[in-house]
């Protein structure tokens, strides 16, 4: 039932989206500007899963 209502979440969905720029880390240099916003935008969609999942298990979830 949880996992339903993971699947189900909108933020799970942005941020598997998000997660799609974690590649760039591995493709770019530090000293190039896309490294530094695809580990910002892929971080924080580590935080957002985290947090859905948090709701999730909670039961805080709409």
């Amino acid at each position: 039932m949880r996992v339903l209502k993971l699947v189900k979440s909108v933020r799970f969905w942005v941020a598997l989206v998000l997660l799609g720029n974690l590649r760039g880390i591995f493709q770019a240099t530090p000293a190039q500007f896309n490294w530094w916003f695809s580990l910002v935008v892929g971080g924080g969609a580590i935080i957002l899963l985290v947090s859905v999942g948090h709701d999730v298990w909670l039961g805080t979830e709409h």
